[in-house]
């Protein structure tokens, strides 16, 4: 067992496994502090726009791989996930079997290149699910529907910048960006009211309870 985990450790550190695994660890470490409430679940929710010429709107990288309408950060977490489990036993059973030098470096390269567009067609396959769940859940809990609405804030600060909150609609529960323009005492655990919502951020303007 111990020579079995050696070389799995040995496995991971090896290239190209090394590759997915440092992305890995940087998932397992950003899913972390969103639980502590660290960081907003949006904070790599960017816009990766590609020009195509399709429109003033281009088109969003998620479109891409096909999954419109999923937050990036779950997609992110699913590709990278799977691109770790196809590379890992690929370096494995494939790359070592190559004498050290160029050819594992090209051999590499096409496994980093495979895993990557393997795992797109899995990450596709196992999200495209939740696209109705997602759906379904913004049309019961629009924007207009929660502002007026009470949260309870899930971070240490709520800022201009940064800021997040849960708010319970009977079910699993939502996770919202929240922010706040002027100064306040709002900290985990504080109650807060939603006055407005921000297209643009994606965030609700909200204020203490306990102030009003």
């Amino acid at each position: 067992m111990e020579a079995q985990s050696l070389t799995f450790f040995s496995t991971l550190l090896t290239f190209p496994a090394v590759v997915p695994t440092i992305f890995l660890g940087v998932v397992l470490i950003y899913w972390v502090l969103v639980i502590l409430g660290a960081l907003d679940i949006d904070v790599i929710n960017m816009d990766w726009d590609i020009d195509l010429e399709m429109g003033d709107d281009g088109i969003n990288f998620l479109n891409v791989i096909g999954v419109p309408g999923l937050p990036s950060s779950i997609t992110l977490s699913v590709l990278i996930f799977t691109f770790w489990l196809i590379c890992v036993p690929s370096t494995y059973y494939l790359a070592w079997l190559l004498p050290a030098g160029i050819g594992q470096i090209i051999a590499g390269l096409i496994i980093l290149f495979v895993a990557i567009v393997l795992g797109a067609q899995v990450t596709v396959w196992l999200v495209r699910p939740l696209r109705k769940v997602f759906s379904d859940q913004s049309h019961q809990h629009s924007a207009e529907h929660l502002v007026g609405k009470t949260c309870i804030i899930s971070t240490a600060s709520v800022d201009e910048n940064f800021g997040q909150a849960n708010y319970e609609d009977g079910g699993a529960g939502l996770i919202l960006n929240v922010r706040s323009t002027i100064p306040n005492d709002l900290k985990r655990g504080s109650r807060a009211l939603m006055i407005e919502y921000d297209k643009h951020t994606h965030s609700y303007a909200v204020a203490s309870l306990e102030e009003i």
